[in-house]
């Protein structure tokens, strides 16, 4: 390990965190422009749509109902808009005359608007409205009718791509050829770019430290990224979506299917760099946890995620080495990690902080995507079953369910606000993801691996300390407190976008190919060498158990009982 300055631009740590800015900095070339229009502008505005511009405007039910049913016609061409509207009545209207709907809150209009930013809609060509309406008793004031400019305004947006949006493998059902175009366009040209791009970043760090051949690597590399287009073309067929099996689970049943049948031939191995994945895509979720959007659920939030997660953590790791007799403490605590904080990037960050065996990681996230599964379908029904209170039985999802993604289907059954709850939280544990994987680093230095009668110094855990987990603090506090506030404070301005397009997609990518890597040097051998009679099983399921009742109880006092009108 190289010590001092030159550790900057010789460890793979650091290339992760320069790797990762330098894409969330490129990122920033994608910007938006905002106006807004008031009084009689703001119909002004609205006149200049003309045929065959695109127009999407997003509003509540109410303003649509009075754009159609004050004003004439020739005020808005309604055909050349798409409109947002929340209530089924206008909404049937609407699509009797060929527009599509999105159901939307009444009151949320931001939050639709960067929903319909998500949609992919082709903004570079496209002005997008919000348009806002005063609302009293839930009917416009007729009153000002007048003076429209007393209670609308309009606000237009204007979005500016630096570059093009990362490309991802779409869904398919019957035809698998249709996960690989778009809008009727081949996605292979663009797929292929993003393989050049992703081989040459990744390249220059095999190059710097020497780790393999450049040559050698971009050629296995090829390899790697088709078997992760692969995964990710098996994880989007809808019934398999539908069920929540992932790309990761995918990823690593496709590289495990490799060296387990004819074996990883010896030249994908200079490819296989699956720390190296991992650290930058690690450094990338960074840039998905703002500060504004962690602070929305106030005080209940933070309860549930911060008071539950240490206590589970410390829990489990000490049933496994105490009551279990775990001898791998590196699969305990990966194990822990991913219990309590949030599945695949907890048990990620905690192999790396401990320097645990690829096959411990392999083995953790396998339990873990399977009980994700599981827990996804089950807790919803059994929430509506017995009656719970829909934002409790959110925040106890979304402290409970390992994996993102899978709390926001899961809080999708309970509703839009469940579901905005339980995402919430979830993001809110996800912080802990830096703060876990410095304290396991601390930890296994001074006490797992302490050499008797010796005393670490700060330098040797400083040395040992996972410097990513600096990048992913870094862009999340860079993100939070910069770029957010650059975008008018509109967190899910920046979500909509820079984040879901872009540096989640590519966060996604570099996982992806990490557990690729992990499938293809590892063995079901190995794996089962570690499972020590099912310690690691009985692990998992107890200190799952201990964990869904103690959030529960936690979520419990927080929503119900000491915030009751937190949302």
């Amino acid at each position: 390990m190289e010590k001092g300055i030159k550790a900057l631009w010789k460890e793979e740590d650091w290339w992760a965190v320069w790797i990762g800015f330098f894409i969330l900095i490129v990122i920033l070339t994608q910007s938006v422009s905002r106006e807004e229009y008031h009084d009689k502008s703001a119909w002004s505005k609205l006149e200049t749509a003309q045929a065959g511009q695109s127009w999407v405007l997003f509003t509540n039910d109410l303003c649509v109902e009075y754009f159609f049913d004050q004003f004439n016609d020739s005020l808005i061409n309604r055909n050349n808009f798409q409109y947002a509207a929340g209530n089924h009545k206008t909404a049937e209207a609407l699509e009797a005359k060929g527009v599509k709907v999105e159901f939307i809150p009444k009151d949320s209009t931001d939050m639709a608007l960067a929903r319909g930013l998500r949609k992919n809609y082709d903004l570079s060509q496209a002005s997008v409205f919000r348009v806002r309406c005063n609302i009293m008793d839930n009917t416009i004031n007729a009153e000002m009718s007048e003076n429209v400019g007393q209670f609308v305004s309009v606000m237009v947006y204007k979005v500016v791509h630096g570059f093009p949006v990362i490309p991802k493998v779409g869904k398919w059902t019957t035809n698998p050829l249709d996960a690989l175009a778009k809008s009727g366009k081949s996605l292979i040209p663009s797929l292929l770019i993003l393989m050049i791009i992703l081989g040459v970043l990744t390249a220059i760090v095999i190059g710097v430290t020497k780790r393999h051949n450049v040559f050698k690597y971009l050629l296995a590399f090829v390899f790697i990224f088709i078997l992760a287009v692969i995964s990710y073309w098996m994880a989007n067929q809808t019934e398999i979506k539908y069920w929540g099996l992932s790309y990761a689970m995918w990823a690593l049943l496709v590289g495990l299917l490799v060296s387990n049948t004819i074996g990883t031939p010896g030249w994908i191995k200079p490819g296989i760099n699956t720390e190296l994945f991992i650290k930058i895509g690690l450094v990338l979720l960074g840039a998905e946890i703002l500060f504004k959007k962690i602070l929305s659920l106030g005080v209940p939030g933070l309860m549930v995620a911060w008071i539950v997660t240490p206590i589970v953590i410390i829990f489990m790791y000490m049933f496994a080495v105490r009551v279990l007799k775990m001898k791998n403490k590196n699969l305990a605590i990966i194990i822990a990690s991913a219990t309590s904080v949030c599945g695949v990037s907890a048990a990620i960050a905690a192999a790396a902080a401990s320097r645990a065996k690829k096959e411990d990681l392999t083995l953790a996230v396998g339990m873990t995507l399977i009980f994700t599964v599981l827990m996804m379908f089950f807790m919803p029904l059994f929430i509506k079953f017995v009656g719970m209170n829909k934002i409790l039985g959110a925040a106890w999802m979304g402290g409970t369910i390992d994996s993102t993604g899978a709390v926001v289907a899961a809080g999708s059954m309970l509703g839009q606000t469940a579901e905005q709850v339980a995402a919430v939280v979830k993001m809110i544990q996800n912080v802990l993801i830096g703060v876990v994987a410095f304290f396991i680093a601390i930890y296994w230095v001074t006490k797992v691996e302490a050499i008797p009668g010796h005393k670490a110094s700060a330098m040797e855990i400083w040395y040992r300390f996972p410097k990513f987990v600096i990048g992913f603090v870094a862009a999340s506090l860079f993100y939070s407190f910069l770029v957010v506030p650059m975008m008018g404070g509109d967190f899910r301005m920046v979500e909509a976008i820079m984040i879901d397009p872009f540096s989640s997609v590519l966060r996604g990518w570099f996982f992806c190919l990490a557990f690729v890597s992990i499938g293809l040097e590892s063995n079901f051998r190995d794996l089962a060498s570690r499972m020590e009679g099912g310690k690691p099983m009985y692990l998992y399921v107890i200190g799952q158990s201990f964990n869904m009742i103690l959030t529960l109880l936690v979520a419990w006092l927080a929503f119900i009982i000491l915030f009751p009108n937190a949302i």
